[in-house]
């Protein structure tokens, strides 16, 4: 039963896509990753974010994890949530 659920799901979802839309965040936790590996409080800009959705319409439907720093400080978080709920993707974000 298990594998046919893992199967199943498979064939709903071809991509998981981790969305940096900032490095921006609230806290300085010691084990972050992203705060290791990123240039810090950078911030996409809704502009440009415009431009990509768009391109990410023409994939098959997708896991779309709007990630950062802490996404919800990004300054057009809900402006960028309305777009994208828009779209095919399902849509997930990551936050503290």
């Amino acid at each position: 039963m298990i594998l046919k659920n893992l199967l199943s799901f498979r064939k709903q979802y071809y991509l998981q896509i981790n969305f940096y839309i900032n490095t921006v965040c609230n806290l300085q936790c010691s084990y972050c990753y992203a705060r290791k590996n990123l240039d810090w409080n950078k911030i996409i800009k809704f502009d440009q974010i415009k431009k990509i959705i768009p391109m990410l319409n023409k994939l098959d439907k997708s896991v779309i994890s709007l990630i950062g720093g802490e996404p919800t400080l990004h300054p057009d978080f809900l402006n960028i949530m309305k777009l994208l709920s828009k779209t095919k993707h399902d849509i997930h974000f990551y936050t503290n």
